[in-house]
């Protein structure tokens, strides 16, 4: 074993203990947690210049942070199956539902569908539905320096 890395075990194994138990809130995982850390720092032992301890405590963070990250959070045991919300969707009906959506919205025409729904079908005059909607004519420019579109510049 490397030089000085049983004794630093012996020292500090209860103190990575307890810190790897305040991440993981499990002592059983916390154990597993100690010896992947401490396996990962003996094999960069050599490496470590110095106090060892900010190394070791960035390995012990860090894996914790990798296998949070690699859990999955998604299944719950329960006592019983919980029955489908909709065992069986109708695609037959959705697709007639859409089929007759697209035929209204065809059969608008293309005047139809410049007027916003909450104005359509009140007589009112072109320049009211623009200032309740604050737009311009038909054929502005964009730009929004008043010229129209095709005139001369």
């Amino acid at each position: 074993m490397e030089e000085g890395f049983a004794d630093y075990v012996t020292q500090r194994h209860g103190r990575l203990r307890r810190t790897a138990y305040l991440l993981t809130g499990n002592w059983a995982t916390a154990e597993d947690l100690v010896q992947t850390a401490l396996a990962r720092a003996w094999l960069a032992w050599r490496r470590i210049e110095g106090d060892p301890d900010p190394y070791v405590y960035r390995i012990l963070t860090n894996t914790h942070v990798s296998w949070w990250r690699r859990r999955w959070r998604g299944e719950l045991p329960s006592p019983e199956v919980p029955d489908l919300v909709d065992p069986a969707p109708d695609f037959a009906r959705e697709v007639g539902e859409r089929d007759a959506l697209w035929g209204a919205i065809g059969g608008c025409g293309a005047r139809g569908l410049r007027r916003p729904p909450g104005l359509g079908g009140l007589d009112r005059g072109e320049g009211r539905h623009r200032r309740l909607l604050r737009t311009r004519g038909q054929g502005a420019d964009r730009a929004g320096d008043g010229r129209r579109l095709g005139a001369a510049p």
